[in-house]
């Protein structure tokens, strides 16, 4: 056993990188193929507006902003709208798997180098890190600055621990949760094991360096814009989404157990080893608390504890939620480990070798299931709108899905469950006459331009038509008879009318089947029988694939797959 710690220390930085590499290519592999979640685009678009608005004066932030400006150098590498979003996905990749390394290095001190690489095999086989971490969201930039505040708090250093977490709350609220637990095991180790000045001084040091950031965060938008401006935009608007139980979700929370079963049992059960063995590992000059615990041991405890509690009390634990607590589990496996590895037997290194393979394979089911997922109906979908639009125009999709693009009417870009039973209990004509004052050049249908009231789909349907996929042009109904009729968009127009029927335009005779230029405007028209203007541009590639051809499901089971 000595001899393979002895070897494992020698290879400790390859075998890390390896496990690193390892991430990185299955991450890289995952990106290409995985749908994006509708949160996604709605995170490029926060990101992209960056380029040319300022948060809190031209734009209201979602988050706190500073995640937004960590991942726009990725995306200003290309003009391409997926492209930029598969930049920013790759990029975030790239972090986490050299923040994985980093963060096990600094480990180092405080467990063996093989329970480093055990925890960090199953970290890198985690299947909701995996499908999760790379996501065009900020909550997984939001855990790595909790994590390294987590190690430095570990290291006792604490101004940097409490800048750290102050951090993570500058990308996103969530951060909150990785100060009350800093706060928490620092206050309960005061409290509890060693009620001296300098441990209770230690706490306020903490505090107050997590306090620092976000005040300096608050005094410089407030320059910017105004102090009550965002004052109520980081902690008033979306408190709602925070307090209340607004989606019944909490199976997400056993969804990651029953398929990480294992990952989450050894971090359950590293907080029982520290409860049930005390004074295990006692550093040098670390001298016991009250209970009988080091302080390594009570902060691992506290911490996992205080944010476990938090995760079950988060009302709304989307599996992109867990990306938050992986990370603590991360480190608390790596003390189950380190803790098992010193009291090696033969039968214990059977038992922490079936519990290893079982914590990598299990999960690896998944991986079929992921590679099976494809995004080519959205690439599709993104680079054929945006390539239409390059002449001019907006659309409509209730999900931000060109970021580069306008999407009209502005109230209508984001159409979740609740914003949409808000446009119901609407008048419908008063919901279409919104869309007529600023129409859009077209439409890229899911599930959610789909929810809209009847009457809405109805003038919708009367005005747009199918062109490729998901996509419906611009296409108003000329009725039969003499009629004027204004066109919203000058371009190449189908007549699509029977067989045989002839349309006059202005004077202009257009048969059934041919194409014409039509100005915007008010014009003439007169048929025998109704018509359809097909806004039909020129010059794009359709494609061929009948999988891409044909309408499709935009966003398939995003969490449930």
């Amino acid at each position: 056993m000595d001899s393979l710690a002895r070897k494992l220390e020698e290879y400790f930085i390859p075998a890390l990188a390896l496990l690193c590499f390892v991430y990185l290519g299955i991450e890289l592999v995952y990106i290409a193929r995985l749908p994006l979640v509708m949160d996604e685009f709605q995170g490029a678009s926060a990101v992209y507006r960056l380029t040319s608005e300022i948060p809190y004066a031209d734009f209201k932030p979602y988050k706190t902003v500073l995640g937004y400006y960590l991942q726009l150098p990725p995306m200003l590498l290309s003009s391409d709208p997926w492209l930029q979003m598969m930049l920013v996905k790759q990029a975030m990749a790239l972090v986490t798997a050299c923040s994985i390394f980093f963060a096990a290095r600094k480990l180092s001190k405080h467990f063996s180098s093989l329970s480093i690489l055990l925890a960090t095999l199953m970290l890198v086989s985690m299947s909701t890190f995996l499908e999760r971490s790379a996501s065009l969201r900020v909550d997984m930039l939001t855990s790595l600055f909790g994590l390294f505040g987590l190690i430095y708090l570990l290291d006792r250093r604490l101004l940097l621990a409490g800048v750290l977490a102050g951090v993570s709350f500058l990308v996103s609220q969530k951060g909150i949760y990785f100060i009350l637990c800093g706060g928490f095991a620092l206050g309960t180790h005061w409290l509890f094991q060693r009620r001296y000045r300098s441990e209770f001084t230690d706490c306020l040091r903490f505090t107050c360096a997590a306090c620092a950031p976000i005040a300096l965060y608050f005094l410089f938008w407030a320059v910017v814009t105004s102090a009550g401006t965002v004052a109520h935009e980081v902690l008033l608007r979306n408190q709602h989404i925070a307090l209340t139980q607004m989606y019944d979700i909490r199976h997400f929370w056993f969804q990651t157990l029953g398929r990480n079963p294992f990952f989450w049992a050894l971090a359950f059960l590293s907080m029982g080893q520290i409860v049930v063995f005390r004074n295990r590992d006692v550093a040098e000059g670390d001298s016991l608390g009250g209970l009988g615990i080091s302080y390594r041991d009570w902060t691992l405890l506290t911490y996992g504890a205080a944010l476990l509690g938090l995760g079950l009390w988060h009302k709304q634990p989307w599996p992109y939620f867990f990306v938050l607590l992986i990370p603590t589990a991360w480190i608390l496996i790596a003390a189950f480990y380190d803790f098992s590895i010193r009291r090696w037997n033969a039968f214990s290194a059977l038992a922490l070798l079936i519990v290893v393979l079982l914590g990598v394979v299990y999960p690896a089911r998944r991986i079929p299931t992921v590679l099976g997922r494809d995004n080519s109906l959205q690439r599709s979908s993104v680079s054929i709108a945006n390539e239409i639009l390059e002449e001019g125009g907006s659309y409509l999709a209730g999900v931000s899905m060109l970021h580069t693009r306008r999407q009209m009417p502005v109230e209508f870009s984001w159409l979740d469950a609740r914003r949409l039973s808000r446009v119901a209990a609407r008048d419908p004509r008063e919901v279409i006459e919104r869309i007529a004052a600023d129409p859009p050049k077209l439409l890229i249908t899911n599930y959610r331009i789909r929810n809209l009231p009847g009457p809405v789909l109805g003038y919708l349907a009367a005005n747009y038509a199918p062109y490729v996929g998901n996509i419906l042009l611009y296409a108003p109904t000329i009725q039969a008879g003499a009629s004027e009729h204004g066109v919203l968009f000058a371009g190449n127009y189908l007549i699509a009318c029977a067989r045989g029927t002839i349309l006059e335009i202005d004077g202009r005779v257009i048969e059934a089947g041919q194409q014409a230029w039509i100005d915007s405007g008010l014009h003439h028209f007169e048929s025998k029988e109704a018509c359809r203007l097909q806004l039909s541009p020129e010059g794009i590639e359709r494609p061929t694939d009948l999988r891409l051809a044909m309408k499709g499901i935009l966003f398939n089971d995003v969490y449930l797959y």
